[in-house]
């Protein structure tokens, strides 16, 4: 039976700064589709681990992999890795936004800053490496579908919580649509079964309602769940054609492969529109220290913003910052 894999994470939720990226990681099982355990099925090419990786690509849970002042961009590098999976041409940052917003030329009229990512590459990496990848899928009957994303900036962001009054609608929704996104490859690929792994979203525990409101997909109804547990939220859904086991997991990003992959994607794509951020503002404002985004560090960066460098960007505190 034809399995769609998939993990759904994101990065930027706490943040008042940058945007919210929710990232999903998409493979196809075409054999030994009872085994899921990506990591053990590729241990070839992949490491869960930088101790021991050698040239293997790293796929962990983003935290553990990025390190700004590191040699070695593992963000970067694994990326680019499973880009080359595709057989497409997606050496630029930029070639990967239309996967990441379908208002992408709104953000780039809006942000000035967004027209700069034009100018980044993402890295070779050795033909060695691409090739032990190519060939450990190969082997083992995976293939690698493509990466889903939704970048979510500070306009958009205030818009829906304004309307729904309450911040976690923005993420759930975002996860809705990369669920819905997830349907449609399988149905596609003809895939009669689905599982997705999804990182567990804040406290919330309860998600049979947000599933039942999937548009365009006809289930036959939801089995409630073998599981709504601290740590974890198992949903058996189903229709005519297909079954889809999906789980909201707490640490996710740590348990399961194509988790950890989405959330090293999300990760990379908010870093690198929140560096052209403070780039621009940098340039604007020269003696400016950059930011990460975060509370306490997001309000120092405010605070330091003179009202001559907001006139010269043309945008207001309002069009930058998350009200909650």
């Amino acid at each position: 039976m034809l399995t769609i894999v998939a993990g759904i994470d994101e990065a930027g939720y706490g943040p008042i700064l940058g945007p919210l990226v929710v990232a999903s990681s998409i493979f196809l099982l075409r054999e030994n589709t009872e085994d899921l355990d990506l990591w053990y099925r590729l241990q070839n090419s992949v490491g869960k681990f930088k101790q021991g990786l050698g040239s293997r690509l790293l796929v962990t849970d983003s935290k553990k992999a990025w390190n700004r002042n590191a040699k070695t961009n593992h963000l970067e590098r694994t990326i680019k890795g499973f880009i080359n999976q595709l057989g497409v041409d997606r050496a630029t940052f930029t070639s990967l936004l239309p996967i990441i917003s379908n208002d992408l030329i709104k953000q780039a009229e809006k942000y000035p800053w967004y027209p700069s990512l034009y100018k980044d590459y993402l890295p070779e990496i050795s033909q060695d490496v691409s090739e032990a990848l190519t060939e450990n899928m190969k082997q083992e009957g995976v293939e690698f579908l493509d990466f889903r994303c939704l970048c979510i900036d500070a306009e958009e962001f205030n818009r829906i919580v304004s309307t729904t009054d309450n911040k976690a609608s923005v993420i759930t929704s975002s996860v809705l649509k990369l669920i819905q996104q997830i349907l449609s490859i399988a149905i596609f690929c003809a895939a009669k079964r689905i599982v997705i792994y999804v990182d567990r979203l804040g406290g919330r525990k309860f998600y049979g309602d947000l599933l039942q409101t999937l548009p365009d997909v006809k289930l036959d109804g939801v089995q409630f769940p073998a599981d709504e547990s601290t740590t974890c939220s198992r949903y058996f859904l189903s229709s005519g054609k297909i079954e889809l086991d999906i789980r909201f997991e707490v640490k996710a990003d740590n348990k399961y492969f194509p988790v950890a992959l989405a959330s090293m994607v999300a990760k990379y794509i908010r870093e690198k529109i929140l560096e052209r951020m403070n780039e621009y503002f940098m340039k604007l404002q020269p003696g400016l220290k950059p930011t990460a985004g975060y509370w306490t560090d997001g309000w120092r960066f405010l605070e330091e913003l003179e009202d001559e460098t907001y006139e010269k960007s043309g945008l207001s505190m309002q069009d930058i910052v998350r009200i909650k």
